[in-house]
């Protein structure tokens, strides 16, 4: 499905299709890390992707979803071009949160 089709979409179609999103495409992956941690392979269940979402609820899958098929931009960073940026920006003692998608980042200016 495209983003930009469903980006533009009305609000209550747009969260029908992106919670529908979230049952296809991200809960069978979701079910599959959850499962591979229950008979304890967590280093295998944390090469899935996307990692990040084996712990969460389906309301932040939901939100996920919402987030990447739901806005008409989508701009994700690596760790890398996060402290690049940071660094572009004149700040120092960077750090970033250690798991991915690492979404927290400090530093000082």
């Amino acid at each position: 499905m495209d983003r930009l089709f469903v980006s533009r979409l009305p609000k209550r179609l747009k969260r029908v299709i992106c919670d529908i999103l979230a049952v296809v495409f991200y809960m069978p992956w979701v079910l599959l890390i959850r499962f591979f941690r229950l008979i304890g392979m967590h280093k295998f269940a944390d090469r899935i992707p996307p990692p990040a979402y084996g712990i969460k609820s389906f309301f932040a899958i939901r939100n996920g979803s919402l987030d990447r098929f739901g806005t008409t931009l989508e701009q994700r960073f690596s760790k890398k071009e996060v402290i690049e940026m940071m660094e572009k920006c004149g700040l120092s003692n960077i750090v970033v949160s250690p798991g991915s998608p690492f979404y927290h980042a400090i530093g000082k200016k």
